[in-house]
């Protein structure tokens, strides 16, 4: 049985359950260890404020947050036989408590419920998920309150394919074998040239190559809407699983650009697994 660690960020809001709910059977196939997180974010302190009574009020909020991630550990235990948890109470910035936490226990995906809304509402109003994203370097299974677990078969990879896609395909298979499930690669292009078929059979051989598993096929799509183009290609054929790899922004990129894997994930009827590029690729 494949192993993962994973963390859990949750804000007790009913999309971080639905998230919860969904990771439990997702991972069902695996043997997990899962960290429930959750982020007090510290604001400046009133000087006016007694600090006896700043403190009893901190105690009496560690206690209450304490029961709240006790009955949600002993919820995941009722019902898997497969995982491990631990709880964690940490304060500060959630982007910056959830990285440091990843890199300390070794983390492979961070499970997040997801709030839907328009980029500059999840931008200025600090939208965690939006954060992770921009900012992250571990794999995001994002999960929007609309969406309700249903059986891993068929799992889409959007991009505009290079070698960089590889080693993320290569990773994604390790998942979909388990799941006994399809990846297909959904090639997004602006234009098509005259030569592309024979391109697109050299791009496939040499990632069935690099990836060994079989069960992989490569479909290319046309068209400068690439946040259309995949709503509507997952939408057709009942997609499980999104996938997608996006890579660091500056401030302002993201404010006048955006992050296509944001756009989609604000508009996706799907989970979605996100992986983050690194060094000086290109990403969605």
């Amino acid at each position: 049985m494949k192993r993962i660690t994973a963390l859990f960020a949750t804000d007790f809001s009913s999309s971080a359950e639905n998230a919860l709910n969904y990771f439990i059977n997702f991972a069902r196939p695996f043997e997990v260890k899962l960290l429930v997180l959750h982020v007090v974010e510290v604001p400046l302190i009133p000087t006016e404020v007694p600090y006896d009574r700043l403190f009893e009020k901190q105690v009496s909020d560690k206690k209450e947050l304490g029961a709240k991630l006790m009955k949600t550990t002993t919820r995941i235990l009722e019902v898997c036989n497969n995982f491990e948890v631990d709880q964690i109470i940490a304060e500060g910035d959630p982007q910056e408590e959830i990285n440091k936490i990843s890199d300390k226990y070794g983390v492979d995906l961070i499970v997040m419920g997801n709030k839907k809304g328009g980029i500059f509402t999840r931008i200025f109003n600090g939208d965690t998920v939006a954060g992770m994203i921009e900012k992250g370097s571990r794999k995001i299974l994002a999960i929007s309150e609309d969406i309700h677990f249903s059986p891993v078969k068929t799992i889409v990879y959007a991009c505009a394919i290079s070698v960089r896609d590889h080693e993320n395909i290569n990773v994604l298979s390790e998942y979909a074998k388990v799941f006994d499930a399809e990846i297909i690669i959904l090639n997004v292009i602006d234009k098509l040239e005259q030569e592309y078929p024979e391109i697109a059979a050299v791009m496939l051989e040499e990632i069935m190559d690099h990836v060994h598993y079989k069960n992989i096929k490569l479909i290319t799509k046309m068209g400068t809407n690439v946040s259309a183009i995949i709503k509507k290609f997952t939408d057709e054929i009942d997609t499980d699983l999104l996938v997608m790899a996006t890579h660091h922004r500056s401030f302002f990129e993201a404010i006048l650009a955006g992050s296509t894997t944001e756009k989609v994930l604000n508009i996706s009827n799907h989970p979605m697994l996100i992986f983050h590029l690194t060094g000086n690729t290109k990403g969605w």
